[in-house]
């Protein structure tokens, strides 16, 4: 491979680790978010009267956790899933 042709590579692998690293902290700080608000929403649900706790209002307030619980935990997936070793490394050898 010439050396143009090296370059390129070597520009797109920066450029990949660039958006792979800008993804993961842009979905850190949606979770993060997502979590802030789910504590809100659990706090304010574990401090209803019991009687309202038990009502179709509690539950759907105990619902909305658990679908926020959820969603963070799918985006923690997705940071983990964001993850361009094996590409990098196709790349490399590529380019040797």
């Amino acid at each position: 491979m010439n050396k143009k042709r090296r370059q390129e590579i070597s520009r797109i692998v920066t450029q990949v680790e660039e958006i792979v690293v800008n993804a993961k902290e842009k979905l850190e700080e949606l979770q993060s978010d997502i979590e802030s608000i789910r504590d809100e929403e659990s706090d304010c649900y574990e401090n209803l009267p019991e009687g309202i706790m038990y009502s179709e209002r509690g539950e759907a307030m105990e619902q909305a956790v658990d679908n926020l619980d959820n969603a963070a935990s799918s985006i923690e997936e997705l940071i983990n899933a964001l993850d361009c070793e094996e590409l990098i490394d196709y790349l490399d050898a590529a380019s040797e």
